[in-house]
């Protein structure tokens, strides 16, 4: 994919606005869909397929006013006559012998209507969630909802955009006409015309990759972030490389392009970050350099090389790992797929600065002061829509030290695109700059990784007002930590903490942290929310009774969850160490 600059960086789908917009029948472009478009009486005609025609099967129609029923033929051909008090909108299903159901919509200024696993995940997205589901409910409030704020075209636009980037690629004659396209369907020993036989790869890129359609439908909703829908800080994966090839090990390590940035490292004039390309099936990494390292895996989506490397996935496709550097030794490193920005109809189009927008929290190891010792810092920033920074809050020591400037007074510090990916992160007061590289989860949310020419790092997230946990939530990670000195710990570090109790006047909870997991030592750890600012957790120091009776000291330490990817950076106050604490799979 020859995809530069920022295009490379994050995909982000708009909400699902604006009018209802079918092409016709005759394929035409006119969109009006005035009045609630046509009333009966009126033919609906359409195919039914897989990949396979669906034959001998029951067709379920339901519209703004009534309702109707067909079966379809040998070739999944159906054609209904609706009664002359029908109207649009109408939604379609047609139950699959098994049980299984497709569903499909009939736009005002229509009559065709093709009802497939793609028109199935177009219906998922207008409705926000289950397709099922929007068929069960659908009434004349529903349709009329469907008329006023649904965008049926910009939700095939975008259904058809993420599948093309998983290589299911519809081509120029039927990609913006899914639903009313001409479909031939095969059956017997006759193949399918072109829109048949993507579906076919469609079919053979959701068994390859173990995902279910939907489970991909789920992922496409979540790639919609909306005021009614918001993001989800559940860690998944981004819809598109669900159907990209996974680890035998890992279900959320996908064969593709990454991005590598190496953490505490310097190149002189060069961030150190390239491109890998993973191949998930055969657990190889290829480096820019074209050196391939084979990875053996060490249990679920962890592994080893026989350089000494390690890496361990989070549940949203994020790897951190412990790789080997020039000169010998060893650095950390964070890698996640590449990934394209998208506009409103999910096309995609030139990179806009606009999409970093909003309020952000970072923490990470920086140099305050030019040639001074790095330290851990702690920041809350806004941007505006033309990548300038408007707010600032800075804290040296990640909890003290803190300067908040007044909106007059804000540093000059500006994101601006750089043709080889990423950002210029510059400051200009400062005379410093850096780059930058985001990653966006399935949930929506996206991850900012800035790094310096020195090394220095920071990871930023949206800041997002942080709840209680649940009494009883277990968290399971892989733990690595980068010391004041940017250098890399000996291994990952298990660790597993349970909630124990929790207190809504405070927003504080205790959890139970696994000291030893050889004789099941454990200590109790409180837990602030929100403090000191709203996103971030932060835990006092304190002397605690261990399990065994015996006593600890429980370390002063800021944590920051990268909201939705599976992966929280927590600060130790005291030496400035930086810790990278991935979640574990489920069990």
């Amino acid at each position: 994919m020859n995809i530069t600059g920022f295009d490379r960086f994050f995909k982000i789908t708009a909400s699902v606005l604006g009018a209802v917009l079918l092409a016709t029948a005759c394929g035409s472009d006119d969109s009006s869909s005035g009045g609630g478009g046509p009333t009966g009486p009126i033919t609906v005609t359409g195919t039914a397929a897989t990949g396979l025609a669906i034959a001998a099967s029951p067709v379920d129609i339901r519209c703004k006013t009534g309702t109707a029923t067909a079966t379809t033929a040998a070739d999944g051909t159906y054609s209904v006559e609706l009664a002359e008090d029908a109207e649009l909108p109408c939604l379609l299903r047609v139950t699959q012998p098994g049980g299984a159901m497709l569903h499909s919509v009939l736009g005002s200024g229509s009559t065709v209507a093709n009802i497939t696993s793609v028109t199935d995940l177009v219906v998922a997205r207008l409705a926000g969630g289950s397709a099922a589901d929007y068929f069960d409910g659908f009434d004349t409030d529903a349709a009329t909802a469907l008329e006023e704020d649904g965008d049926i075209q910009g939700a095939t636009d975008a259904v058809v955009a993420i599948l093309a980037e998983a290589g299911v690629d519809f081509g120029p004659d039927i990609v913006d006409n899914v639903l009313t396209g001409t479909l031939v369907a095969a059956q017997g020993g006759s193949p399918g015309n072109a829109y048949d036989q993507q579906l076919d790869v469609l079919g053979q890129k959701l068994t390859a990759s173990g995902t279910t359609l939907a489970t991909l439908a789920d992922q496409i909703v979540l790639a919609t972030p909306n005021d009614s829908l918001g993001l989800s800080n559940v860690a998944s994966l981004p819809s598109d490389l669900l159907l990209a090839a996974a680890a035998p090990n890992c279900t959320t390590l996908r064969s593709g392009e990454y991005r590598m940035l190496v953490l505490g490292v310097s190149l002189g004039a060069e961030v150190p970050t390239e491109i890998v390309t993973v191949n998930a099936a055969a657990l190889s990494v290829t480096r820019a350099s074209g050196v391939v390292e084979q990875w053996v895996a060490s249990g679920d989506c962890a592994y080893t090389s026989l350089a000494g490397e390690s890496a361990v996935v989070s549940p949203a496709g994020v790897v951190v790992g412990r790789v080997a550097i020039p000169g010998g030794g060893f650095a950390g490193a964070v890698f996640f797929p590449e990934q394209v920005i998208r506009d409103e109809d999910g096309v995609a189009t030139a990179a806009n600065i606009e999409q970093l927008a909003g309020s952000w929290n970072a923490v990470g190891l920086e140099q305050t002061t030019m040639g001074g010792p790095v330290h851990l810092v702690s920041s809350t920033y806004t941007l505006n829509g033309a990548g300038v920074v408007r707010a600032l809050t800075v804290c040296d020591g990640a909890i003290t030290g803190c300067t908040t400037s007044p909106f007059d007074q804000v540093p000059n510090i500006t994101f601006s695109l750089n043709a080889a990916g990423g950002f210029d992160v510059v400051n200009a007061t400062a005379g410093r700059s850096a780059r930058a590289f985001v990653y966006r989860a399935g949930g929506g949310h996206l991850m900012l990784v800035t790094l310096s020419l020195d090394g220095q790092l920071s990871f930023a997230t949206y800041q997002v007002e942080a709840s209680l946990p649940e009494v009883d939530t277990v968290r399971e990670s892989w733990n690595l930590a980068l010391s004041s000195g940017l250098l890399v710990g000996p291994s990952f570090v298990d660790g597993q903490s349970t909630v124990i109790s929790v207190d809504d006047t405070t927003g504080q909870y205790v959890r139970e942290v696994v000291l030893d997991f050889g004789t099941g030592l454990s200590r109790p750890e409180s837990i602030l929310i929100n403090d000191p600012r709203a996103g971030y957790r932060y835990r006092p120091e304190a002397t605690v009774t261990d399990s065994n009776g015996g006593s600890s000291l429980v370390t002063e330490k800021l944590a920051l969850p990268m909201q939705g990817m599976g992966l929280v950076t927590a600060g130790g106050i005291a030496d400035s160490s930086l810790a990278l604490s991935v979640q574990k799979p489920a069990h």
